[in-house]
């Protein structure tokens, strides 16, 4: 509710002249893509809108890492499947497109509700977000699931997981350069 005020507040402040975004690698991108027709006085950053949850005690059975969304060629799933494949230790699960899905069986359950896809996020230990491109946003909604699920974030370097590091530190955001580091 809080951010939901400041952003109000901007709003009504600058009216339809005034850009309220979520970090400052989005502004600087704004200000890049339109150099001519926004000025700094113009953009009003407004903080991440979120607080990791503490983590629930670790339940029992293996590890669990997921992929939370569409299994997309930006989001980078053929990576997630060759880490899979490179770590038989842990238990790897798809958790979208209404299912939660067993990555080495096949075994699909579905998930009915938000409910059902918040506890199926909950019940891993990991989020793996290996995005290849095509996300110039401050967060992506999978990793504000993540985070809110209480989850550590193993992720690539790409601004918007940077972004998280920051805000949220090493205890919630491990960034990557490639799929060998994140094996590692």
């Amino acid at each position: 509710g809080f951010y939901i005020l400041v952003w109000l507040f901007i709003r009504r402040i600058y009216s339809s002249t005034h850009v309220a975004v979520l970090d400052h690698f989005i502004a600087d991108a704004v200000r890049g893509d339109f150099p001519d027709a926004v000025r700094d006085d113009m953009l009003s950053v407004v903080p991440l809108p979120m607080i990791p949850r503490e983590r629930s005690p670790r339940r029992e059975g293996s590890v669990r890492a997921c992929f939370i969304g569409f299994d997309t060629p930006n989001k980078g799933f053929d990576v997630f499947a060759r880490i899979a494949s490179a770590v038989p230790d842990i238990e790897f699960r798809v958790i979208g497109s209404g299912q939660d899905k067993d990555l080495a069986t096949g075994q699909a359950r579905p998930l009915v509700g938000s409910e059902a896809f918040m506890q199926a996020v909950q019940n891993c230990d990991v989020a793996i977000f290996p995005y290849k491109g095509g996300y110039r946003c401050s967060l992506s909604a999978a990793a504000t699931d993540a985070v809110s699920a209480g989850l550590h974030i193993l992720a690539f370097k790409r601004e918007c997981f940077v972004a998280l590091s920051h805000a949220f530190g090493g205890e919630t955001v491990t960034l990557c350069d490639d799929a060998e580091e994140m094996i590692a």
